[in-house]
């Protein structure tokens, strides 16, 4: 995918998405509910991307979603839209909406077709979204958004 943008000019975003206190939701309600809300995430992922996106779990309760022909705008507006989704699922636990989620967003206008550096980029966003409150979006190099 991004050799091809590369070679034709257009851009690819990457989102990292980490969802928000998902060790304490398997700790406190156990591992039946934390499934239930990856589940949600991925049905929030599926309803938000287009099929030529790609989404996958990076790790525990990370993921990282890959847009094609799309802008860190774009990729904000689909971590906007997951958000929305999960907000109407509705999973209450002790009276709190999970799971939130905090997105990192990154394009490949600063990184060419290094798909390293643009994962690391999306990545420290991501960290940078947790950092100042969990729940919200991040670009790389920008103030989080909410």
């Amino acid at each position: 995918m991004l050799s091809r943008a590369h070679e034709q000019g257009s851009e690819v975003t990457v989102i990292m998405a980490d969802l928000d206190k998902f060790k304490s939701i398997n700790d406190d309600f156990g591992h039946l509910t934390g499934d239930e809300v990856i589940r949600a995430f991925g049905v929030a992922c599926r309803q938000s991307v287009r099929s030529r996106d790609l989404v996958g779990r990076f790790g525990g309760e990370e993921f990282i979603m890959a847009l094609a022909d799309s802008s860190a705008a774009d990729g904000v507006a689909v971590a906007e839209r997951i958000q929305f989704v999960l907000s109407a699922q509705r999973i209450l636990l002790d009276g709190h909406t999970v799971p939130t989620a905090s997105f990192g967003v990154a394009d490949s206008s600063v990184h060419g077709d290094d798909l390293g550096a643009l994962i690391a980029s999306a990545d420290t966003a991501l960290y940078g979204a947790k950092s100042a409150g969990r729940n919200c979006v991040m670009v790389s190099g920008a103030a989080p958004l909410e």
